[in-house]
């Protein structure tokens, strides 16, 4: 009998202890998550700075920041071992190790400068829309906005005139993000 109480004093402060590991855990990943939705609010003001044209827009600090959020191998062991009982929380324990391997393999240094490179020439490059000559921002603002059919039409069209000068670089980085996919250690399987 004696036995059977220790083995039940044992289990309860095995499980308190794994309640307040999962605890610990969710906001470890609600913190990272806010650091996240700042970091990337940052990144996409200055890819639109770039779209417009400015030369000395430059995300790659702010990629490295994001990088530094997913570096954490020991939180993210934790997160891909704990399973939470509310299925909201598991989703974005799910969705929180998917970007982090997105993000390892789509801003690898080598990559991030051809990218920046190829993002620099769309923002100096004008499209001819009707009489006008526009950036790549401005172009999607019309293809969003403009209240004509004709002018979103022209506009959308109109993003193709950079195929011919940006094409070959960019199917060169799509193989390069693809070979560095196949060898990156994937933490958790990729289905979405």
């Amino acid at each position: 009998m004696k036995s059977v109480g220790i083995f039940l004093l044992l289990l309860v402060m095995v499980s308190s202890a794994v309640a307040q590991s999962k605890e610990a855990t969710a906001a470890q990943l609600d913190g990272k998550e806010r650091q996240l939705e700042d970091l990337y609010a940052d990144y996409w003001r200055t890819e639109y700075k770039k779209a417009l044209g400015d030369q000395q827009a430059s995300s790659s600090s702010t990629q490295e920041r994001i990088r530094g959020v997913f570096k954490d191998q020991g939180f993210l062991a934790s997160l891909k071992n704990t399973s939470f009982r509310d299925a909201l929380l598991n989703r974005r324990r799910d969705l929180f190790l998917h970007e982090a391997v997105f993000t390892i393999i789509t801003t690898d240094a080598k990559l991030n400068a051809l990218e920046e490179s190829i993002t620099r020439e769309e923002g100096n490059f004008r499209y001819k829309v009707a009489d006008k000559q526009d950036t790549r921002a401005e172009l999607g603002n019309l293809v969003a906005g403009s209240p004509d059919r004709r002018t979103r039409e022209q506009a959308w069209r109109a993003r193709a005139q950079i195929a011919p000068l940006n094409g070959p670089r960019s199917c060169f980085l799509l193989l390069l993000i693809e070979c560095e996919s196949q060898e990156q250690q994937f933490l958790v399987p990729l289905d979405l």
